[in-house]
């Protein structure tokens, strides 16, 4: 019984219902060495990689075998977890289980990690102090604010795009693998991840093949002993070394056009081949060393250079990039706040999207296409090249 705090009369007191029990180590011990707890360790590590909590029901039945839900109990005693029970027909069964801290866990599952991760972060610091490029700079203040959950091998990776974009560089995926992490298939389980966190790797350089300069449409290339003339080929692989040796380059009436993706490039060349006479360029995302080596050849003819890139914070950057190369000489196509107006098929802004632009909005207000950012940021949007194609005969 209770006593009513206003008249003082006796009162039934209330059934309070247990609704879930929770489980967890008030100090964990240490988990002895080489113990079998540690390979369940490692999994769950992986497994909270992105989130805080997992359901238990499809947690044991991933594990798997009779012992999966003991062994998680005796984990919860030396590791940063805890366990919520809830009752189903009259029997206490595990609902969720909640990582309390990401760090902790992981170096109970990779021993040393948080060495390792240290040390990877110290080497960043330092090789990425004198970045230039506009997406390495992005890269360094990412790594310089790692979240908790990133490892070594990640902030490595991040550590080499970013010195790969300042470089201008290209790379096969495997080779870049091999370099970074030792093993040339190292990188596949980690792509998505760091996708995630960068967006797509292609766009930084990293690719099936090596670096190659893509050419099409019309033109005619000057080697010291041969000419090539885009006419008579649908387009041309040019290899930077080669491009560096261009003696000259006769650019057509229409003057070039530089495109971001592959599949727009291809449909460029389908509106100019027989059509117009437009030199085509394929920038491959964030331009290499020889993509950059051509265009500054080209902007030295004093041509008209055209970009073409994604409504986006990436196909901005890009565009500024090649503005920047030829000293102000560029104009943008299909690129104005009126397009993304007007565009028929917009993708949502995700969180993230929203939040990188704000923050080199703030960084970079007067920047070239700041105000294409601004109109993206107020219909939270962004466009994809591919979806404008329809476009692209009446914009060349």
């Amino acid at each position: 019984m209770k006593i009513c705090t206003e008249c003082e009369a006796l009162r039934p007191g209330r059934f309070r219902k247990v609704i879930a029990i929770e489980k967890e180590a008030a100090a964990p011990l240490a988990l002895p060495h080489g113990h079998d707890l540690r390979d369940l360790a490692r999994t769950l590590s992986r497994m909270f990689q992105d989130r805080d909590e997992l359901r238990g029901g499809s947690l044991l039945r991933r594990l798997g075998g009779v012992r999966a839900e003991a062994d998680l109990e005796q984990l919860a005693a030396h590791a940063p977890l805890r366990l919520v029970y809830r009752r189903d027909a009259g029997t206490w069964h595990l609902h969720t289980i909640r990582v309390l801290d990401r760090v902790e866990l992981t170096e109970i599952a990779f021993p040393g990690a948080a060495a390792r991760r240290a040390a990877a972060l110290a080497d960043a610091a330092s090789e990425l102090a004198t970045v230039s490029h506009p997406e390495a700079c992005r890269i360094s203040e990412l790594v310089a604010a790692a979240d908790a959950s990133w490892d070594d091998r990640v902030i490595r990776c991040l550590t080499a795009l970013a010195r790969l974009v300042d470089a201008g560089d290209a790379k096969p995926a495997r080779a870049f693998a091999a370099d970074v992490l030792g093993h040339s298939k190292a990188l596949v389980p980690l792509r998505a991840r760091l996708e995630r966190i960068v967006g797509p790797l292609d766009r930084l350089g990293i690719r099936d093949a090596g670096a190659v300069v893509l050419v099409g449409g019309h033109g005619v290339l000057r080697l010291p002993d041969r000419e090539l003339d885009l006419g008579g080929l649908r387009y041309l692989g040019i290899a930077p070394q080669e491009v560096e040796k261009l003696v000259d380059i006769d650019v057509p009436a229409g003057g070039v056009m530089i495109v971001e993706n592959l599949t727009p490039f291809h449909a460029c060349l389908d509106h100019v081949i027989g059509r117009q006479q437009v030199l085509v360029v394929w920038s491959g995302g964030f331009p290499s060393r020889g993509v950059v080596t051509f265009i500054r050849k080209l902007a030295a003819k004093g041509c008209r250079i055209r970009a073409w890139c994604d409504l986006d914070l990436g196909g901005i950057r890009i565009t500024r990039v090649l503005h920047r190369i030829t000293e102000g000489s560029i104009d943008p196509l299909m690129m104005t706040g009126n397009d993304a107006r007007t565009a028929t098929r917009p993708v949502a802004l995700s969180p993230e999207q929203r939040e990188a632009m704000q923050r080199d909005l703030a960084l970079h207000g007067d920047a070239f296409l700041a105000d294409t950012l601004r109109t993206l940021l107020e219909l939270s949007v962004w466009v994809e090249q591919e979806t404008m194609l329809d476009r692209l005969a009446g914009a060349i």
